[in-house]
């Protein structure tokens, strides 16, 4: 689990934000620790933004946030908020270690409460919210730096592991294009253990012209959530093909999320929606069209996807997905580390250069920045290490044999992508 995995708090009263601010490399760091006052229990799920260049984060689940800027001043400043808390501005000018700032709480009672017909239209309120979050998405392209995990099991053994920092992409809409190809993953910094060779036999299944190897996945989640928006739950078009239950509800502060069991013959699951604004909270389902690389079509999964607002508008912070098939146990995890909310323009030659580049990414491994950004090992690091010891395979060797090189030997090799990316992630 890395530094901003998203998990949204609970009952709080006061907050206190313990914060270091440091430079290196003339790139200001600011990092620090949100607690609940009375509880000194860590407060998960505080937004971190900084208006100047259009950035903002999220503290994790032991509370911590960090976010790198550049090109700052004393006189610029952050703005820090939580649900059911007073939104702060500070001063880039005031932070001192260790200084201690207080959120005031708005609500600080946890309620369980009973949906009643009288009280609630479903149908209304599912239509009200699904057009809320196309109203306000985002539709131009937009950035994000972000971090994603993939892992695969046969037998009870790993077989494969890939890992990468890099970048969370929405390329826009081209006539075109088909809708669900225009969000991709960019890796920048990968770890990639591909060799296995109980994993090397899914090959069989690529149909890319002289792809000699299983695609990484770290699109798969992005291509899902695309799905929901152009045909499933998020489409607001087609969302009304569902059939919707009232299943429970919960105060979270004292917003009140309606949780709604939606299904049809390709999805089922619950959404949590918030009654007063009718922001969506989080989705998750089993659906039947998540996209797999290593068999090359879609197959059944199962998927939770985390959503924040900021400004109105919806961005994810984090998609986890996993399945069982023909015996191959899959997990993907994409979170996202910073988000970049203005838009930017990509030209036609750009969008294509970018969706192609997606086939056959240049890897390259740099150990220094995944301690740079903190990032944590894999929960289960140790025993993925041991499974492929086991089979003559040291996983460091192969990152360090897959780097400074591009994945597949035999495909298209385009470097107007890597410039591109290059460019983009000056964002940052």
């Amino acid at each position: 689990m890395t530094l901003n995995k998203l998990v949204f708090s609970t009952l709080l009263f006061f907050s206190f934000l313990n914060i270091c601010f440091s430079q290196t490399n003339n790139v200001d760091i600011i990092s620090g620790t949100i607690i609940d006052s009375e509880s000194k229990h860590t407060l998960e799920g505080a937004t971190i933004y900084f208006p100047k260049l259009s950035l903002g984060t999220y503290s994790d689940e032991n509370g911590k946030f960090s976010i790198n800027l550049s090109e700052i001043t004393n006189k610029d400043h952050i703005v820090i908020s939580h649900l059911g808390y007073s939104e702060v501005r500070l001063k880039l000018n005031l932070f001192k270690k260790d200084e201690i700032i207080k959120l005031s709480s708005k609500n600080n009672e946890l309620k369980e409460v009973i949906i009643s017909s009288k009280e609630f239209n479903q149908k209304n309120f599912i239509t009200e919210a699904v057009k809320k979050y196309n109203q306000h998405k985002r539709i131009n392209p937009h950035i994000a730096l972000a971090h994603y995990t993939e892992t695969a099991k046969k037998g009870g053994n790993y077989i494969m592991y890939m890992e990468s920092i890099g970048y969370s992409l929405f390329l826009g809409n081209k006539l075109n294009a088909t809708s669900y190809s225009n969000y991709k993953f960019f890796p920048e910094n990968s770890k990639i253990a591909n060799q296995h060779k109980e994993w090397k036999k899914f090959k069989r299944y690529v149909k890319i012209e002289n792809a000699d190897n299983i695609l990484p996945g770290g699109s798969s989640n992005l291509n899902l959530l695309r799905y929901f928006e152009t045909k499933g739950i998020l489409s607001e078009s087609l969302f009304k093909k569902y059939k919707f239950t009232k299943d429970s509800s919960y105060y979270k502060n004292e917003n009140l999320v309606y949780i709604i069991h939606f299904k049809n013959k390709i999805d089922e699951g619950n959404i949590h929606i918030y009654k007063h604004n009718r922001e969506i909270l989080k989705i998750k389902c089993v659906t039947s069209k998540y996209w797999s690389t290593a068999f090359n079509k879609r197959v059944k999964a199962n998927t939770l996807i985390n959503f924040k607002y900021f400004q109105d508008s919806p961005f994810i912070t984090e998609i986890i997905t996993d399945f069982s098939h023909k015996k191959l146990n899959y997990t993907n995890n994409l979170e996202i580390l910073i988000q970049k909310f203005n838009n930017f323009n990509l030209t036609n030659e750009d969008y294509w250069a970018l969706n192609n580049y997606d086939t056959n990414p240049f890897i390259k491994y740099n150990p220094e920045q995944w301690s740079e950004l903190k990032i944590t090992p894999h929960s289960n690091y140790e025993i993925i290490q041991n499974d492929f010891q086991q089979n003559g395979h040291n996983l460091y060797e192969q990152f360090k044999k897959s780097s400074d090189k591009w994945y597949s030997k035999k495909t298209s090799k385009n470097e107007k992508a890597i410039i591109l990316i290059k460019n983009l992630k000056n964002n940052f």
